[in-house]
């Protein structure tokens, strides 16, 4: 019993740092502009922003950005 509660506790630890990996959520978020960043971060009854007036920056050749 107690090897096998081992051995899942060693296998959930496994898939955590799996799962966590060395991403960067932030970075990733930051890449989009600081535009992005105001509307992402803004209060959700905040007043809207007018996203015509954001510039956001394109850069095609980086991995796409999935949090």
């Amino acid at each position: 019993m107690k090897t096998r509660l081992s051995l899942i506790g060693l296998s959930s630890l496994v898939l955590l740092v799996a799962a966590c990996d060395d991403s960067n959520g932030t970075r990733g978020i930051g890449s989009l502009g600081l535009g992005f960043l105001e509307v992402f971060n803004q209060d959700r009854n905040a007043e809207p922003i007018d996203i015509t007036d954001l510039e956001l920056a394109m850069t095609p050749s980086i991995e796409p950005f999935n949090p």
